[in-house]
């Protein structure tokens, strides 16, 4: 990562404030947007002018000047942002840039968790740009989904982070269907689904040349997804989720540049453009890379050769329904041929009994096994009772050796299979049944040789009765895979034909589709069609190192590579390591650019580092440095404005006592803010501001005004780990008592009470804590507040405890002032008032017992204590609730000046997109007993 450059010099309040005026007359100047003529390739060195004129941004301040100049001039450039100043609209139109000035550019856009971060901030800023300079993107797709593409290998997509789980997990973002097979490394086949939690799963990777090595993949629950599934010209279906890249080729046609050999002159066809491409771009045309042989997935499984030939042709010509119980036996159905004598000669050598009936009608020879140890083996392996349309091939076979699995493929084709020669080579398979044929071609693939599945309904007559049914049949027509089939597999009792077949294929290979070969070792495979599934459970797969793995496709697990790449964090603050780790191992060719934006909340975490060991260019964003906060006007629509500055100021910070000196805790009034005045919610006035130093008391103006780290850094107050613990716990109370509360536990009750905005998505919501155990809680949206108490009431009639010695806790802030005395009056007498704002009743004391200070506050006091709750393992069982668990580890805490302080609601209102009013209920129920009046 490159170092921070040279800083300039700071400009004078009345610079900024001169700018700021002519910025407002350019902007007056400004009335439609500049048409320029197409060539966005100009603009590579000039992105401001690029923004300026055709995204019709005539206003940019100087801070987000420095921010478009770093991310043109260096590898990495950290935004360390105020709120309100503009940091989300530039990096939605530095991407716009990015990707329109550089005809091969990707773009990756992605946000700290949860996934409207991303999607309502950022790709909110994204759609109005295309919205407003829709002409630009003309020949681009465009999908609600995220992601706006040129071409398969150019674009701009959004990538979310799972809120959840392992580093692997996070840094793996791509992943398959949960109930598509993988096929393991012994041979067997696994559903995804059951490798959930594995680690070490031993797979093959491939480096940038192509070139194999053993390496380990780990397996994780990657959530509900869009699924596609895509369906290749050999007919073998896969799925994947819309962001999995897949090797994959397009633009097939004769390439002029490289020719076919000069007899003709002419170009040879192949795959012009190729790369890794995501798979809901795939379509017709394209054609994906493929391992030419699946040799590294064969087993070891030693199996007697008599067992493999009597299972190839009993799932061939065999009947395993047993149609008398009371004589069980499994029948072999063949003519007089040599399939017939080697069965004979096989069931001799297992030792079974059998007897032979002739249908001399059909001249068909019926062999009668009675052998109850092969019956039972069936049994074992899921064959019993299995009719010709169930049959499969069982997963003993796919365990076996090469030599194995050549012998039971033999004796399997000596049945149902056939090779023939007129036109041209052909071998092939035809069944009833459809897993089979499909188990056959994963077979084949282990020894390079491809074929192709399809059905078709077939009609015939059976003792003057017409019949119907659906038959699948499995072909393989090119000479490579007849050659490799000849030399690997054929067929018992039928070589003469396969023989004739490989010779024919021998004085053809290599003259038709040659460019399928084209990459050795690998070959292309034509894609037909991919089609949305719709939401299904889906399983994540990382691979470290190369990122990469091979099924029957060339498969990527995350890693992105492209000449020019731009990756934009937003909020990056709360993005974890392993994500830059991720986007690091994509930084290594080509020209790569990072932007990470954040508000300094909190000096820990991986930026944090980043910052203070100078790992890329730093640009800190103020709101002191805004226009519309220097000129008091709305130079910007949108962004930061004097008012809401002037109003932090009076609400977060206090003026200095008289001999009091100035620390790192305070701030010198900028000039154009003295005097300033304003009014508070209620609509009272402040008084001006006054010039000189002032104090911070809430160390969130730091951050949302100045626009850097509070000089002693907010914590995060309840660890997600804790939190998981006592959901834990609650969940093995369950599966041994039920969903019901502790006997013998008389519970204390939270209320907390909507603010009575009818147009606010506030609830009302309230808590149920019986000792450690806490009920689902109950949370709904009703702004009267009496209805609120007798809603309550009712709640609480049903918990079969009388009403008088019910403990209930009311937030009486605001409109819940009258919900404790309305709950009084219908007979919950111990219903009191909790004044959250009033003064704390307990001392913090550190991990060591050491007294921090005191409490802001009694809010503070009670966060606190749900903190030691959960965090010394004192029996906290919290219900599975999403919502509450991301409330309960949103808010942080500092200590400042003596005094501990806890996020505040409307903080984490701002940073959760909504009230965290489960948690804010669950914190009541610590509140301390008062005297209560007035009881019913």
């Amino acid at each position: 990562m490159l170092q921070s450059r040279t800083r300039k010099q700071p400009k004078t309040q009345a610079q900024y404030r001169a700018e700021a005026l002519l910025l407002m007359k350019i902007k007056e100047q400004e009335s439609q947007t500049v048409k320029e003529e197409p060539g966005f390739e100009r603009y590579q060195s000039d992105p401001l002018t690029f923004i300026q004129k055709r995204l019709n941004v005539p206003v940019v301040t100087d801070p987000v000047r420095r921010v478009i100049e770093s991310v043109r001039d260096n590898k990495v450039t950290i935004a360390v942002s105020a709120n309100g100043v503009g940091k989300s609209h530039i990096a939605a139109r530095l991407a716009v840039w990015f990707y329109r000035a550089y005809p091969d550019a990707q773009v990756y856009t992605t946000a700290a968790p949860p996934e409207k971060n991303l999607k309502n901030i950022l790709w909110g800023e994204i759609g109005a740009v295309v919205r407003q300079s829709s002409d630009i993107f003309a020949e681009d797709t465009i999908n609600n989904d995220m992601r706006i593409a040129r071409h398969p290998l150019s674009f701009i997509t959004g990538v979310t982070i799972p809120s959840s789980g392992t580093p692997a997990e996070r840094e793996a973002k791509f992943c398959a269907d949960a109930e598509d097979l993988f096929e393991m490394h012994d041979g067997s086949r696994v559903r995804y689904s059951d490798l959930v939690g594995h680690k070490n799963i031993p797979v093959v990777s491939v480096d940038g040349d192509f070139r194999r090595r053993w390496s380990t993949a780990e397996f994780f629950d990657n959530g509900i997804k869009t699924v596609y599934e895509i369906e290749f010209e050999d007919g073998e279906r896969v799925r994947r989720t819309g962001n999995h890249p897949l090797y994959s080729g397009w633009d097939i046609r004769p390439d002029h540049h490289v020719y076919d050999g000069g007899t003709h002159g002419k170009g040879r066809i192949r795959a012009c453009k190729e790369g890794w491409v995501e798979v809901s771009d795939l379509g017709e045309g394209f054609a994906v890379l493929c391992p030419d042989n699946n040799d590294f997935v064969f087993g070891s499984n030693d199996t007697s050769n008599d067992l493999v030939k009597f299972f190839g042709y009993m799932i061939g010509d065999g009947s395993f329904l047993g149609k008398k119980p009371d004589k069980p036996r499994l029948q072999f159905t063949q003519v007089d041929n040599p399939q017939y004598r080697e069965f004979l000669e096989v069931v001799r050598n297992l030792g079974a009994r059998f007897s032979v009936s002739k249908k001399t009608k059909y001249k068909w020879n019926n062999v009668n096994v009675y052998s109850s140890e092969l019956i039972d083996l069936t049994k074992i392996v899921g064959l019993a009772n299995k009719g010709s349309e169930d049959k499969f091939v069982p997963d003993f076979v796919f365990k076996l050796s090469k030599e194995k699995v050549s012998i039971f493929l033999n004796r399997l084709f000596s049945t149902d299979g056939w090779a023939s020669l007129s036109n041209k080579a052909e071998i092939g398979y035809a069944s009833k049944s459809k897993s089979l044929v499909y188990d056959i071609q994963v077979l084949l693939r282990r020894f390079g040789i491809r074929s192709k599945v399809v059905s078709k309904i077939t009609r015939w007559s059976h003792n003057g009765e017409y019949r119907q049914g659906v038959y699948w049949s499995l072909f393989i027509n090119h000479a490579v895979d007849i050659i490799r089939f000849a030399e690997q597999i054929g067929i018992y009792g039928k070589e003469g034909a396969v023989n004739a077949c490989y010779e024919y294929s021998q004085s053809v290979c290599w003259t038709h589709a040659g460019w399928k070969f084209e990459k050795h070792g690998y070959r292309w495979k034509k894609v037909v069609s991919v089609k949305v599934v719709g939401e299904r459970r889906t399983v994540g797969v990382h691979v470290p190192g190369d990122n990469t793995y091979l099924t029957s496709l060339v498969e990527h697990n995350s890693g992105k590579h492209a000449p020019h790449m731009l990756f934009i964090v937003d909020e990056g603050d709360a993005v974890p390591l392993e994500v830059y780790r991720g986007i690091e191992s994509c930084m290594s060719g080509g020209m790569v650019r990072l932007l990470i934006m954040f508000n300094p909340r909190a000096d820990r975490g991986a930026v944090a580092q980043m910052v203070k060991k100078k790992q890329g260019n730093i640009i800190y964003l103020s709101a002191f440095e805004h226009p519309n906060v220097i000129t008091g006007e709305d130079v910007i629509p949108g962004a930061v404005s004097r008012d809401i500055t002037v109003e932090r100021i009076n609400e977060m910070t206090e003026a200095l006592a008289p001999g009091e000196r100035p620390d790192i805790e305070c701030y010198e009034v900028p000039e154009f803010l003295v005097g300033a005045t304003g009014v508070d919610k209620s609509g009272n006035p402040y008084p001006p501001i006054p010039a000189g130093w002032r104090r911070v008391r809430s160390p969130e103006f730091f951050y949302k005004v100045i626009g850097k780290y509070p000089p002693q850094s907010e914590m995060q107050l309840i660890s997600r780990a804790w939190v998981d613990a006592a959901t834990s716990r609650y969940a093995s109370y369950v599966a041994q008592f039920g969903e019901k509360p502790p006997p013998s536990v008389i519970p204390i009750i939270g209320l907390d009470v909507a603010d009575g905005n009818a147009s606010t998505n506030d609830k009302s919501a309230l808590t149920q804590r019986w000792g450690g155990w806490v009920a689902p809680i109950r949370a709904w949206k009703e702004p009267d507040a009496d209805q609120v108490a007798i809603k309550s009431v009712e709640i609480l009639k049903h918990l079969n405890i009388p009403l008088e010695e019910m403990r209930v806790k009311v937030d009486g802030t605001g409109v819940g002032a009258g919900v404790a005395p309305r709950m009084q009056r219908l007979r919950v007498a111990r219903a009191e008032k909790i004044m959250v704002a009033s003064s704390p009743t307990q001392v913090p004391l550190s991990a060591d017992g050491i007294p921090l200070g005191e409490f802001l506050q009694l809010r503070d006091q009670l966060w606190w204590s749900v903190m030691l709750w959960l965090r010394d393992d004192r029996g906290a069982m919290l219900p599975p609730d999403d919502d509450l668990i991301e409330e309960l580890t949103t808010p942080s805490y500092g200590v400042f000046n003596g005094k501990v302080r806890v996020s505040s609601k409307d903080f984490m209102k701002e940073s959760l997109g909504r009230s965290p009013d489960k948690a804010e209920s669950l914190i009541l129920t610590f509140a301390p007993d008062a005297d209560v009046a007035g009881a019913w």
